[in-house]
């Protein structure tokens, strides 16, 4: 395990990776069978700004732990982290289940009164109190993969596949198990992101995330479906710097 002063930094990489020059740390959440690689993102920000990706158990440097069913577990471990590591001002984005994870961390935060994200990126997820278009998470493997469409995953062999379902079932199952309890409006403003041809989250489902901030709201929306992000990650980066200039 690793620690600092305590803390368990199992759940983040690349944190202190600017340490000489952060003034702001981006903390970024994966989708669902992702993992804390995907945002390597340092490249597509100023030195000043310092990514730091989530990584939930059963991947990457965590295989050997078993992943998490419930996203109840995974705010708590990650509010208490993330509040322990916060020597900068911070802000978050998540990407489909990301987004509810940050969400939900963001909402742990408040609660605790600890320290908040001074922007919530929300990318590709439906808004919290909406209900899921279906439950997906029992379907035979063909078929999950399928209904995911995610060329990444097509191409997965058949050894990769048998390492990789149960990540995936486990992080569908922390989405579908999830049960919106209504709170009073977050006070950090909330931007909304998505891509005009993503077949599993709508503009309107993407405008309902308005209602769980008592701050300012926006909605953008980028060429591409679910996984419009990847290849356009510095537009996402330029639009993200503009905002938390505005």
């Amino acid at each position: 395990m690793t620690t600092v002063e305590g803390v368990d930094l199992r759940w983040l990489r690349g944190i202190g990776s600017r340490r000489d020059t952060a003034r702001l740390r981006v903390y970024a959440f994966h989708h669902a069978g992702g993992s804390a690689s995907a945002y390597q993102w340092n490249k597509f920000f100023p030195d000043h700004v310092e990514v730091c990706g989530v990584q939930l158990p059963g991947r990457e440097s965590r295989f050997l732990e078993a992943p998490i069913t419930r996203l109840e577990a995974v705010a708590g471990e990650l509010a208490s982290t993330i509040a322990s590591t916060a020597d900068l001002p911070f802000v978050f984005f998540g990407h489909s289940m990301g987004a509810l994870i940050a969400f939900n961390v963001t909402r742990r935060l408040a609660g605790q009164g600890g320290p908040l994200p001074r922007h919530l990126f929300v990318s590709a997820h439906r808004a919290p109190h909406l209900p899921d278009r279906e439950s997906i998470r029992q379907l035979p493997d063909d078929e999950l993969l399928a209904r995911l469409n995610d060329s990444r995953l097509a191409a997965l062999d058949p050894d990769m596949r048998e390492l990789f379902l149960p990540i995936l079932r486990a992080d569908i199952a922390i989405c579908e198990t999830y049960q919106h309890v209504s709170d009073r409006a977050l006070p950090c403003p909330i931007t909304a992101l998505g891509g005009l041809e993503d077949d599993m989250v709508d503009q309107t489902e993407l405008h309902g995330w308005r209602v769980h901030t008592s701050d300012r709201f926006d909605i953008r929306l980028f060429p591409g479906g679910h996984f419009y992000l990847r290849g356009s990650e510095g537009l996402l980066a330029d639009h993200m710097r503009r905002r938390l200039a505005a």
